[in-house]
């Protein structure tokens, strides 16, 4: 019988094609999003800028993820048509991930102003998955295993331990998990001692203060375990009575009551039942899948409205700080500056537009309302890099065959 009889039985083409196609996608892709960005002139304003270098921002952003989901949905096609071991899927959605790391390593290179090397980006990506997506990512893998399964014994134990990985996670799992791969490290004597002054003006303990090693200049608040992080580049930035207000807003969220810290746990269920969609589909077909998805889009709905409610409310008492507002929108604009982040975005997200949060402290921007940026192009990058992806496992399966019927 000869080696190549089917398509997969060398897998490691099919994980070498599925790697290639990735660095080629990211290229490609990344020379889409740097077309506008060469023709912007050094005396730009920074809010222009960022509108313009959107697509730029947003593909090393989703480029990695893209693959990866892509990988894992093809991988769950494997799993249910050919019954390919686990071994093999994994590295195929690995290769998919690597290779768009790769890919976009000459854009982030440009992004940074500086040579980005791989290990560097694979711990900014690493960082950015355990910060925002882990749990996406897990409730990934747990569709991938449940493709062909209905509502039996197997599926629930799947589900289950899933869900439980998630909410232990998101509650108490990140920060110690972190702290374990050395992306937060105790606070530098400047921000604890800021971190005191905001506790001792609130009346309330003082949280545990980190430093997160991550490239944005940014702060966070971990409100089931009662902690900070800032980052160095915010550190760098902001002086001590800006990062005071930043810091007082962080404050707000670490005060949330409980009923308002489950209401951000909602988006696990909702998740949780559109990545189990597999057993859905396969108990109640279409209507499953269409069920899944409409609770989605009910979810992230209230989500959205709830969580800029919240950031409103934290943007209040970061004001009540100080009497005088260009403190804390001094602050913001350093932020949103730093990273490069428009000041106004289509449609609604987690954080309201920048503009609208300097209006609502009380300051007038001494720029008119900035155009929100297009997301053709990132959209367009996004389809390339999906495109040569499944253009690499087309090609694979046909070569194959065709060797195979000499």
């Amino acid at each position: 019988m000869d080696f190549l009889e089917t398509p997969l039985d060398a897998p490691w083409l099919n994980v070498l094609a599925m790697l290639v196609a990735a660095i080629i996608g990211g290229l490609l892709g990344g020379a889409i999003v740097l077309r506008s960005w060469r023709r912007l002139q050094p005396e730009t304003h920074w809010t222009e800028r960022a509108r313009v270098c959107f697509a730029a921002q947003a593909f090393l952003a989703t480029a990695p993820a893209f693959a990866l989901v892509y990988a894992a949905f093809y991988c769950g096609a494997l799993r249910y048509f050919a019954h390919e071991p686990w071994l093999h899927l994994g590295a195929l959605v690995f290769a998919a991930w690597l290779g768009a790391i790769i890919g976009s390593l000459p854009l982030r290179s440009r992004w940074r102003k500086r040579r980005v090397g791989l290990v560097e980006a694979l711990e900014e990506s690493g960082t950015t998955i355990v910060l925002r997506s882990l749990g996406t990512y897990v409730f990934l893998v747990m569709a991938a295993a449940l493709v062909g399964h209905g509502f039996d014994l197997a599926a629930v134990i799947i589900m289950v331990v899933a869900l439980g990985t998630v909410f232990v996670f998101v509650t108490h799992g990140g920060v110690p998990l972190l702290r374990f791969l050395g992306m937060l490290t105790p606070a530098s004597p400047r921000i604890e001692s800021i971190v005191r002054q905001v506790a001792e003006r609130s009346g309330s303990l003082a949280p545990q203060a980190y430093t997160l090693r991550w490239s944005p200049a940014n702060a966070m608040a971990f409100p089931f375990v009662f902690a900070v992080a800032v980052t160095p580049a915010l550190e760098k930035i902001l002086t001590d009575e800006e990062l005071l207000a930043v810091i007082s807003h962080e404050f707000e969220h670490l005060r949330e009551t409980r009923a308002q810290k489950l209401t951000r746990l909602l988006g696990i269920p909702s998740l949780f039942c559109l990545f189990s969609s597999p057993v859905w589909m396969k108990e109640f077909g279409l209507a499953g899948l269409i069920m899944a998805n409409a609770i989605v889009c009910v979810a992230a709905r209230m989500l959205g409205r709830f969580s800029r409610q919240m950031e409103t409310q934290a943007d209040a008492q970061a004001k009540r700080e100080h009497e005088d507002p260009k403190i804390y929108a001094g602050a913001l604009e350093k932020l949103y500056e730093h990273n490069l982040v428009p000041a106004v975005h289509q449609g609604k997200h987690s954080h309201p537009n920048l503009y609208d949060r300097l209006l609502a402290v009380g300051f007038t921007p001494a720029y008119p309302r900035p155009k929100a940026p297009s997301r053709v192009a990132n959209r367009f990058a996004l389809i390339i890099l999906i495109a040569c992806l499944a253009a690499s496992q087309f090609a694979v399966f046909r070569g194959m065959d065709a060797w195979a019927s000499r």
